[in-house]
């Protein structure tokens, strides 16, 4: 008799949702130094749903950043999950000569103004931002050994933190599962357009083509649908996953 055995990993089926119209059961939302009482609204910029969460924010010093942190009454394990995903509106938010805005996981940090991604937003911006992070950005080597690094396995803290002043809105705060994971080294900030439905579901040629460091892609969908937007190389194997999940009816521009 021979007996075989075979480890198998179960993948999660669906996004965990952090906020959206509210927090997802078994989150809090913690306001740290600078930061008011974070708070619900549906007068302001609404990326999706009835309301977005606006966070009134002030640097408690030049040397020191203002904070707000989301937790999870239990640590979600992040095994499975390929991405950190969430819209952001500047609003109207003042932001210094060197501005900063950053989002941990736990200790593990992804700067969205200069770190190596490049610059993932844009406070002059006045429109909903969506910055999506492959959970491999967050990632740390060591000094002493290249092959080791710390990384991303449960997720127990979420933070925002920053030194622009004023108030900011974030919406559609999830864990995504894609089918692909993309490259490390990727960027993909994905706009949400005019708010007119339009007529068809329509996909434009990327520009510039060919490019160099950054590519626009424009999209509409005429209802509110599943969207997977892939680059596959002419091989037709898949290079990345650029965007999954559903979107409301609009038009969208895609920066990769």
């Amino acid at each position: 008799r021979v007996l075989f055995s075979q480890a198998m990993f179960v993948a999660p089926g669906a996004d965990v949702r952090i906020l959206d119209d509210e927090l997802a059961d078994g989150w809090r939302v913690t306001s740290e130094e600078g930061t008011e009482p974070p708070r619900f609204v549906s007068d302001g910029p609404v990326f999706s749903g009835s309301s977005s969460l606006a966070l009134r924010v002030e640097p408690p010093s030049f040397f020191r950043n203002w904070s707000v942190r989301l937790q999870p009454q239990e640590p979600v394990v992040t095994e499975g999950y390929t991405g950190l995903r969430f819209a952001f509106h500047p609003n109207d938010v003042e932001a210094p000569t060197v501005p900063v805005l950053a989002v941990s996981i736990d200790s593990l940090t992804v700067d969205l103004v200069r770190g190596p991604l490049g610059p993932l937003v844009d406070f002059r911006r006045q429109e909903w931002q969506i910055v999506e992070l492959p959970l491999s950005a967050f990632d740390v080597p060591y000094q002493d050994a290249a092959s080791r690094h710390d990384a991303v396995s449960v997720m127990e803290t979420l933070v925002f933190e920053g030194n622009v002043s004023g108030t900011l809105h974030l919406d559609d705060v999830r864990l995504v599962t894609p089918q692909s994971k993309p490259p490390a080294q990727t960027a993909v900030v994905e706009v949400a357009g005019s708010t007119d439905r339009p007529s068809t579901i329509s996909l434009s040629q990327n520009a510039p083509n060919p490019f160099n460091s950054t590519t626009l892609i424009e999209f509409s969908l005429a209802s509110d649908s599943d969207v997977l937007l892939a680059v596959y190389n002419l091989a037709g194997q898949r290079v990345a996953v650029l965007t999954q999940g559903t979107r409301p009816a609009g038009a969208y521009r895609l920066f990769w």
